[in-house]
């Protein structure tokens, strides 16, 4: 194998790992994310009559090619009404992934600069 074919496959295996890392923290972060919206005081969040809307809360990463995506979102048909309801007062999903997005970050920045 020649010196360039060696660098091209340390740097498809560095970014694999790197790939495999974020999506990783991207799993890890959408659980987080359904846990934490489930989680929120009424007072946070819209008033709750049936909780089917509040166990209908759920998380998912997913990779597409090199991008991954953490999804947070509603399994009622009402969940959009219920985010932009009052002036979107008591929206929960974008609260939610706001309050994790440093979090996130910080993760993704320590898998990038890591020297596995």
């Amino acid at each position: 194998m020649s010196g360039s074919n060696i660098v091209n496959a340390n740097l498809d295996k560095w970014a694999a790992q790197r790939l495999a890392g974020v999506q990783g923290v991207a799993t890890i972060t959408a659980a987080k994310a359904a846990a934490q919206a489930k989680a929120l005081p009424q007072s946070e969040s819209w008033k709750d009559h049936t909780r089917d809307a509040r166990k209908g809360l759920y998380g998912k990463a997913s990779k597409e090619g090199t991008n991954i995506t953490v999804e947070l979102g509603h399994r009622v048909s009402y969940g959009v009404s219920l985010e932009l309801a009052n002036d979107c007062k008591h929206a929960v999903l974008e609260k939610t992934l706001n309050s994790l997005r440093q979090e996130f970050l910080s993760s993704v920045k320590q898998i990038m600069e890591s020297k596995i």
